[in-house]
């Protein structure tokens, strides 16, 4: 283990149980790049003592995890699997370790409770910070396929909007990768269709 934390190292103690800030790192991890929480770990005048966790609490604090984790008023989601969690045996002690992935951007915001704009954070060198509302609000947007700017809909916009020689273009290195392929032989606007880059708003 670092003889330090950092943008994703994160070390609790775990000393009166599993500790309840755990799952704001979880959060902020999540929300941010990745990375791993080690539980055994003492913070004293900034150094980082290895006391590790009796084996006989290993079992017990793992539960805890499993439970907390799949229940979506402790943690909006399950990022976790089996693989993720590991009792990692460091100086003869024993150290519970947690590998939590980034969340993909349909997946953010990854939050604490039930409510996401209060109980939101990500990672910032050593810290979880909680996000602000404008920020929690940013990632739900993004979060939703239908307001992605990829995928929205344009009011008001028509075929004509196109422009003309982008779609050529396109056809030509469509053509250059995939000579046989039978959208090849659409007009302009079944083309876009199949790739998604015409649809109709019934409203």
């Amino acid at each position: 283990f670092p003889n330090n934390e950092s943008e994703e190292v994160e070390y609790k103690l775990a000393e009166g149980g599993f500790p309840d800030e755990f799952w704001k790192t979880y959060s902020a991890f999540a929300n941010s790049n990745g990375g791993i929480i080690v539980l055994g770990v003492k913070e004293k005048k900034n150094e980082f003592i290895f006391e590790g966790i009796p084996t006989k609490k290993i079992g017990t604090y793992k539960k805890v995890f499993w439970d907390s984790i799949n229940n979506p008023n402790k943690v909006s989601i399950n990022l976790m699997s089996d693989a993720d969690v590991a009792d990692v045996i460091f100086e003869e002690k024993h150290f519970l370790t947690f590998k939590v992935p980034a969340a993909s951007r349909v997946q953010r915001p990854v939050h604490i409770t039930s409510n996401p704009i209060d109980n939101t954070y990500k990672r910032n060198y050593e810290g979880d910070y909680k996000c602000t509302r404008e920020e929690v609000r940013r990632m739900m947007a993004d979060a939703d396929i239908n307001f992605h700017a990829d995928s929205r809909i344009l009011e008001g916009y028509t075929m004509d909007d196109f422009d003309a020689a982008s779609i050529r273009q396109y056809r030509q290195l469509f053509a250059t990768t995939r000579p046989e392929h039978t959208w090849l032989t659409l007009d302009d606007k079944a083309l876009l269709t199949q790739l998604g880059g015409y649809r109709i708003d019934r409203k």
